[in-house]
């Protein structure tokens, strides 16, 4: 039983750090159909495109609050608590760097820029 524990304590931080948090700035777009925005006239696009940027940048903050609680509840108890806890965004993150990158791709193509 002893040596259960030991090899347990041992293990969890390890897949702890697997499972944490990423920091917004190692976070890739995820692919963003640019089709979705071809309609739009340049006025929409530039305010689309504000208005992604303003929550690409809410989004950032809320991904590194929970990257420095994961970091540091993983070294003091060893257990990821933000992304246990469904603060981990990543995902929206990415999604929104994605979207940033089709709107950019279609104002450029317009002649929006």
């Amino acid at each position: 039983m002893k040596t259960t524990l030991l090899i347990a304590a041992a293990l969890l931080p390890p897949l702890a750090a697997c499972t944490s948090a990423r920091s917004p700035d190692r976070i890739d777009p995820t692919y963003v159909n640019s089709l979705a925005f071809q309609g739009m006239s340049c006025k929409a696009l530039n305010a689309k495109a504000a208005e992604t940027d303003a929550a690409l940048a809410k989004a950032t903050e809320k991904q590194k609050r929970a990257y420095t609680s994961d970091a540091v509840s993983g070294f003091l108890i060893g257990v990821p608590v933000a992304t246990m806890s469904g603060q981990d965004i990543g995902a929206e993150v990415g999604r929104l760097k994605g979207e940033q990158w089709a709107l950019g791709d279609v104002r450029k193509a317009k002649k929006c820029v």
